[in-house]
């Protein structure tokens, strides 16, 4: 078997100077997004890196690792409905810091059909932060969908906004329900929260609020995308995307382009136009927006897929309407590990329609260094000048005909001229008077 030859370096259309400090054996570097619209494969098999003296260095492109949630717990908290304004000479606090108890002013007190328009929250035992509030309301049929303003305090006296536009809806469509009970807070400690309805409850009240608990480790951030929505020439409910790239997507968004729209539809991907379509989801998409507030059907995960085609296929009559919806993608990047082999500077080059993919020899060994020993050999390094080689002239497939090819055709053509020859002698000799 013969093995292709290694592209050199001015065959790739792209590259980067990777800036070092020449004191590590392996070196780390996040991929930037325009090698994911630039490279023609993807498994980014035509990602190179090269040393100084233009000689090919190994390398392995491996998923950023981000650490998940690993606890995630609901926990119980007191609240107190308050008539009026928070007077802080009416509240008991104990020893510990937590609401005792909330003396009524005059001959105020609490009913089941009271307009009660905040509530005060008392987070105070709770000794980690909390990522989220969920707020179980009763009193009120046929839905709604209500703003509240968040507060918070350490005294009681002095209080800051935590968020202005707090959203909490349940809607009834068809046979779905759409219920949002989540505020979402800020990584800070909270000792107390004061609730309040933007227009009153009427007749909305909070059953109980409970504090979702997450202990999740550092995260790398996740890049954002959006393409606009092609409706297709052959079916009017079904709309194509192209995010452009090979981007490595894990959570995508359907953004409506109107308010109070709600469909039914289905959301595909493959990776190529003649590939078969993956349903990834199908369920409700929505935008909703009633006196100013609004809720929406938010982002969907998916299992991670570099497939750069996507196809939303809509279930409902009437449609979306004139205007195309809009996909948002969140993907996050690769890192590219090198052997700091040879002298620098290096250069990361991309892009390359006639390269294979290589081996990876520093992956079988990055599997057997303990994280200590990872520590000590992996520096990152930074992208610096971005270079021009070939340029789009790389990115181009070249039409390579097989050496059988050509010999099988030459044999053919041979064959073929020695028959005309043969013809051609026997044709003489019948027509040469004897």
């Amino acid at each position: 078997m013969v093995l292709s030859q290694e592209p050199s370096l001015e065959e790739f259309a792209y590259g980067f100077i990777i800036d070092t400090d020449g004191s590590a054996a392996i070196y780390k570097v996040a991929l930037p997004e325009k090698i994911y619209r630039t490279v023609t494969r993807d498994d980014l098999g035509d990602i190179r890196v090269f040393n100084n003296s233009g000689r090919h260095v190994p390398h392995a492109i491996r998923r950023q690792e981000t650490r998940q949630t690993e606890e995630s717990i609901r926990v119980k908290l007191p609240f107190f409905p308050l008539h009026g304004d928070l007077d802080s000479e009416s509240i008991r606090i104990g020893e510990d810091g937590t609401i005792q108890q909330i003396k009524p002013e005059g001959n105020g007190f609490v009913t089941e059909s009271a307009n009660i328009a905040s509530y005060l929250i008392d987070l105070s035992k709770l000794d980690k932060t909390v990522d989220e509030l969920e707020i179980d309301l009763v009193g009120k049929e046929g839905g709604y969908i209500k703003r509240a303003h968040l507060e918070s305090s350490n005294d009681l006296q002095k209080w800051q906004t935590v968020t202005a536009n707090a959203v909490l809806s349940d809607l009834d469509y068809g046979d779905h329900t759409l219920t949002k009970n989540i505020i979402e807070l800020p990584n800070r400690k909270f000792q107390y929260l004061r609730f309040t309805w933007w227009d009153q409850g009427h007749g909305l009240q909070i059953k109980s609020v409970k504090a979702l608990l997450k202990t999740i480790n550092t995260q790398k951030e996740h890049h954002r995308g959006i393409v606009e929505g092609v409706q297709s020439k052959k079916d009017d409910k079904i709309y194509e995307f192209n995010t452009g790239g090979v981007f490595p997507i894990e959570q995508v968004d359907i953004i409506l382009p109107e308010d109070n729209t709600l469909i039914e539809g289905t959301l595909k991907s493959r990776d190529n136009p003649e590939a078969e379509w993956r349903t990834h989801y199908s369920g409700v998409f929505y935008s909703l927006n009633m006196r100013g507030s609004k809720v929406d059907s938010g982002g969907t995960s998916v299992k991670r897929t570099t497939d750069r085609y996507w196809q939303l296929e809509t279930k409902t009559d009437g449609g979306i309407g004139p205007e195309p919806p809009k996909l948002e993608f969140a993907w996050l990047s690769n890192d590219l590990y090198f052997l700091a082999r040879g002298q620098g500077p290096f250069t990361l080059a991309y892009g390359n329609a006639a390269a294979e993919a290589p081996g990876r020899p520093i992956d079988a060994l990055m599997r057997v260094l303990s994280d200590n020993q990872q520590a000590s050999l992996i520096e990152a390094a930074t992208l610096g000048e971005a270079v021009t080689l070939k340029g789009e002239e790389a990115l181009v497939p070249r039409r390579v005909i097989p050496s059988e090819r050509i010999l099988l055709w030459a044999v053919l053509v041979i064959g073929v001229i020695v028959i005309i020859v043969m013809v051609v002698r026997l044709f003489r000799q019948m027509n040469t008077p004897g």
